[in-house]
């Protein structure tokens, strides 16, 4: 068991189902990424570079691509509580896996274009 796996079973609950849902998804469409834990939280690393924090909390999902990523999504983000480099996705609410996809990849770019 590595770390990401700890995290997750720490978990119960909603939480642990959508952070488990979030993770396969993630992994699916980034199989070259590596996974770490950073600042406590699972972390997805390409080329030795962090480009996608997540977590879950009793009420929410956080993503956390940066504020880089998120400058250009102000529009897809408005209905979502979100600041700077990090957007919450309630648990009351499916998760808007277009709107996941499209934060994943800018981070994976902006990522490997350096």
């Amino acid at each position: 068991m590595n770390q990401v796996d700890e995290y997750i079973h720490s978990l119960d609950g909603e939480p642990r189902i959508r952070l488990e849902a979030l993770r396969l998804y993630l992994s699916e469409r980034f199989p070259d990424a590596e996974e770490v834990v950073r600042y406590g939280i699972p972390t997805l690393r390409i080329g030795g570079r962090n480009f996608l924090h997540y977590a879950a909390y009793v009420k929410h999902i956080g993503l956390y691509p940066g504020p880089a990523t998120l400058s250009s999504m102000q529009a897809e983000l408005s209905n979502y509580k979100h600041s700077k480099g990090a957007v919450q996705f309630a648990h009351e609410h499916p998760l808007p896996w277009p709107l996941i996809e499209a934060i994943a990849l800018e981070a994976y770019r902006r990522a490997t274009e350096k």
